[in-house]
């Protein structure tokens, strides 16, 4: 006879990767995302990215974001970013929150990739998040929308 294992919780993804083409170069894009302020386009975000400490194009520089939760029982959140990485060559911007002031999983880092487009001289932008196992699915599933919403947001401002 064989013998039930307590259940247990089913594995959970926990990254999330959305990605769009923009119609801009990569220049362009890339200096708007080596600070953050590229999270500003999007209604979501209350007011421009800040440096607390550091600056632009630094590793380790801490960047204050304010989100506007709409009908959440937060209102307005304040989460805190580090840049960890940022590569000229390689266009990519990373980031970890370090402070957040609502619940959130114990770690969540972010990447923001892009890639020239050769044929049009666009952007293929390409962002993942990914969070400590503690993430809860609705988290993961709030992260895409977000994205989405910050996509249709960069092509709506240059169009």
């Amino acid at each position: 006879e064989r013998t039930r294992r307590p259940s247990m919780s089913p594995p959970v993804v926990t990254f999330d990767t959305q990605s769009c083409v923009l119609p801009m170069p990569i220049e362009k894009v890339f200096a708007m995302t080596k600070d953050l302020s590229i999270l500003s386009v999007t209604k979501k975000v209350a007011s421009m990215p800040w440096f607390k400490s550091g600056e632009e194009g630094q590793i380790g520089a801490i960047v204050v974001v304010s989100f506007d939760n709409g009908d959440s029982a937060y209102g307005e959140s304040v989460w805190e970013l580090r840049i960890t990485e940022i590569s000229e060559r390689a266009h990519t911007v990373a980031y970890e929150v370090v402070k957040t002031d609502e619940p959130v999983p114990a770690s969540i880092e972010g990447l923001i990739k892009l890639r020239p487009v050769s044929m049009s001289g666009h952007t293929f932008l390409e962002y993942t998040t990914s969070f400590s196992n503690d993430v809860s699915a609705e988290r993961i599933e709030d992260q895409k929308w977000k994205k989405l919403e910050l996509f249709k947001s960069l092509i709506e401002a240059v169009a």
